[in-house]
């Protein structure tokens, strides 16, 4: 805008909220939009481009019991120890899933990332919870592992899901993505495309077209108490954007 040139192609300019955690902003998006050329989602990636990622299930788990005295156990029921063997039974349900390859993603994973149970060392808990993620290559459905897991957990605990994200993996030969690789390539950046680890918006968009990830900074300063981006690499991408849009 500040540059005066028009721009080379039909834009939408998309500001989505939650993407750190149920992503509902790019949920309205996908709901909204008919389609796109494409569809360029701007995290810190060093100004490397992503075409692939995996996706996610979260979930959370609560498992309840009977409070009473820690001296007599007997007379409650201890939600933490309810829990435990739920948790066993996960962590060999992660195993059976790293046997899922992808040659640029490597293994699907499963990780406990919350426990939480307890008011006082001499109170037997009545109630545990405890955090799972799961990450999903992109040929994998987050549904079937949804219903994979609430099968495994039965009734021994409530399951309540927290967010679900395909993985995406998009085609190079865009033409699109080969216009900004050439831009990369002029401005005196790496062209090549990588992968990623971590999940963004994308994963609730790349059902409506083709997605690349790409943009200032690196995930490395993420979610850290300082993060920041250097100014070096925000001005190189204003200006490679800019060069996009107006098609110069």
């Amino acid at each position: 805008y500040q540059s005066g040139r028009p721009l080379a192609c039909d834009l939408v300019f998309a500001a989505t909220v939650d993407e750190e955690c149920t992503m509902a902003g790019a949920v309205r998006l996908a709901k909204e939009l008919t389609g796109w050329d494409l569809c360029l989602g701007l995290e810190p990636t060093g100004l490397r481009m992503i075409h692939a990622h995996k996706g996610a299930y979260r979930f959370r788990l609560t498992s309840r019991g009977v409070a009473a005295h820690s001296s007599e156990p007997a007379n409650g029921k201890n939600a933490i120890h309810l829990m435990l063997p739920v948790l066993d039974d996960l962590r060999r349900y992660g195993r059976e899933l790293a046997v899922a390859h992808d040659p640029e993603l490597g293994n699907a994973t499963l990780a406990i990332t919350q426990l939480t149970a307890g008011s006082s060392p001499n109170i037997i808990p009545d109630l545990c919870t405890a955090g799972v993620d799961i990450r999903l290559l992109p040929d994998m459905e987050p549904n079937a592992i949804a219903a994979a897991v609430r099968a495994l957990v039965g009734g021994r605990a409530e399951v309540e899901e927290v967010y679900q994200g395909r993985g995406i993996h998009t085609d190079l030969a865009n033409p699109l993505i080969r216009r900004l690789q050439e831009i990369l390539v002029d401005e005196g950046h790496d062209p090549a495309s990588t992968t990623a680890a971590f999940a963004t918006d994308c994963a609730k968009l790349a059902h409506k077209g083709p997605c690349i990830v790409w943009g200032p900074g690196h995930i490395a300063q993420a979610h850290k108490p300082e993060e920041y981006i250097e100014i070096s690499q925000l001005e190189a991408a204003g200006r490679m954007l800019c060069r996009f849009l107006t098609g110069d």
